[in-house]
């Protein structure tokens, strides 16, 4: 998707979290899976929580206006 429309403005933004367990814990490991495994050409933030208290504040008003990511254990 960000490929394909890139140049018509679209910016797609990744964002790493361990929040649900399947991620690393260290910033540059997850970097470098998202670069290098999955060869990705969008910017990807750094990591951050997606749930709770101390969510980033982009997943604070996501889960305003469509409920929080929740973990179903």
């Amino acid at each position: 998707m960000h490929q394909d429309y890139r140049e018509r403005g679209l910016v797609v933004l990744g964002f790493s979290s361990d929040d649900f367990f399947q991620e690393d814990n260290d910033e540059g490991d997850a970097a470098e899976v998202c670069f290098e495994k999955y060869d990705v050409t969008f910017p990807v933030m750094a990591t951050s929580a997606v749930r709770g208290s101390d969510a980033n504040p982009v997943f604070k008003g996501l889960g305003r206006s469509r409920g929080l990511p929740k973990v179903e254990l």
